[in-house]
């Protein structure tokens, strides 16, 4: 799966092709810091953050249509809100964080 984000989408949404720059490079920007997050409050067993950072991410990647990354987050999302501090969650993030590399 290649990430893309759909900039015509962006374009049509926000009215000129300078808001959809301006709001691709706030994505990447915050996109970023919350990837960072993610590895963070696994190390932390910090549950309740990694739940409230795969949100944010979710909800940002669903503004870009990256839906299939959109979906991965969702799942790290259910994982931590249901306390799954386990290998296979940090291997999700792991695979997510790569997929991630072509976005931000």
């Amino acid at each position: 799966m290649k990430a893309n984000i759909d900039r015509d989408y962006l374009v049509n949404m926000l009215g000129s092709e300078r808001a959809a720059e301006q709001f691709i490079t706030l994505f990447q920007q915050e996109s970023k810091q919350l990837v960072i997050d993610l590895f963070m409050f696994w190390d932390d067993g910090d549950y309740k953050n990694l739940t409230i950072a795969a949100h944010g991410l979710k909800s940002h990647l669903r503004y870009v249509k990256a839906n299939e990354l959109a979906d991965i987050a969702q799942k790290i999302e259910s994982m931590a809100e249901q306390k799954q501090l386990n290998w296979e969650l940090k291997e999700l993030i792991s695979n997510f964080t790569e997929k991630m590399k072509e976005l931000i």
